[in-house]
Order: structure tokens, then sequence, then C-alpha cells
């Protein structure tokens, strides 16, 4: 509902202000968000709407973090519904943004090492090297996702297992994820996404 009225009340001609006080556009982030959001309420159509307006809003801007956020929270959402082509084409799109703010950053670099299949610590030695940190709230729900998603692809069940736990130690934000931390750790419980039974495997 929050995402839902931030982006009704939004007007375009104050979108230099936010740029200028905020460093990012709020219809870009609130309607990407509203997306992942979606997905999680099973509202699979409305969430690929809003994701698609906000990649489209970020490409008529012009402003390279506000692209840069759009192409992350997209990718995060080609990752929870299995969407690798969508997930590759998001990456690839990400490295081509000219932008050294440290939320995006961060993201882009461990998902990029997830593409290339270097396991959970690739993910941790690539957002080290890129000087990231938490630079963002849930941040690192995110790379914990992330990470769950990266050792689930080395078939090392007994490193996804523990990815999997470490990303239900985490809590918080975290949360949205703990279904498909439950079906990685085989205790019975479905993934919570649109259609209600697990996605693809990553």
């Amino acid at each position: 509902d929050h995402f839902s009225a931030a982006v009704a009340r939004y007007r375009p001609e104050h979108s230099r202000v936010h740029l200028i006080r905020y460093a990012q556009d709020p219809l870009v982030t609130c309607l990407s968000r509203l997306a992942n959001t979606l997905w999680f309420l099973g509202r699979a159509d409305e969430a690929f709407a809003a994701r698609d307006a906000a990649l489209a809003w970020a490409r008529e801007l012009g402003h390279p973090l506000s692209r840069g956020v759009g192409l992350l929270f997209a990718a995060l959402l080609d990752l929870d519904t299995g969407d690798e082509k969508g997930l590759r084409a998001r990456v690839a799109a990400m490295a081509e943004v000219p932008s050294e703010q440290s939320p995006f950053v961060v993201g882009r670099a461990a998902l990029t090492a997830l593409v290339a299949g270097e396991g959970p610590d690739g993910v941790d030695e690539a957002v080290t090297a890129c000087g990231g940190g938490l630079a963002a709230p849930g941040q690192g729900a995110l790379l914990a996702r992330v990470r769950l998603a990266a050792a689930v692809r080395t078939g090392d069940v007994a490193l996804a297992r523990t990815a999997a736990r470490a990303l239900l130690d985490l809590g918080g934000p975290a949360c949205v994820w703990a279904p498909e931390a439950h079906r990685v750790l085989g205790d019975g419980t479905p993934p919570r996404n649109a259609a209600g039974t697990p996605p693809p495997p990553p």
C-alpha cells in the first residue's frame, strides 16, 4: 500500500528535485520494489507490469543510478521467478550503467558473481572487491538471497543448506525468502510465489 501510494502521488515535474536531494528517482524505486512485493503476494501479472513500468520510466528519465536501481530489483524478480534469461540480460545491462553509488555497485557485484557461477564465496569476494558493505536498508537480506542462489548452483547440498540456514538466521527483511530457504533445506515448505509452487531451480 505504501509503494502504491508513493507511485500514485509521484509528479514528474518534481523529478529533478528528487534527484538532487536523494540521488534517485522515487517512481523507479517504488515501482521496482512494488513489483517484488506483488510477486510475493501472488500477483504475477501486476508484478511484471510494475517492473516494466519502472524500467521504462528509468530509460526515459536517463538517470544512471535510477536505471541501476530498476535493473537491480528486476534482476531479483528474475531470480525469484526462475527467469534465467531475464536475469542474465539484466546483469549485462547493469554492467553498462555508469554509476558508482555503493548500494547499486554492491548488488551488481553480487549478481554478476552469481551468473558467472562463482558460488557464495565468489559472491562475497566480489562484494568485498568493490568495497561493498551494507550500504542500504535490506541489503544484507539481498546478499543472503544471492548467496543462497549461488550455493544452490554449485550443486553442493551441504553448502546450499548452510546458505539457507544463514538466510533464516538473518531474519528481518530476509523473511520474504524464508520459504525458499526451507525448500533448499528439504523440510517440505514450498517457496511463496505467484503460483504457490516451487519455481524452477535457479
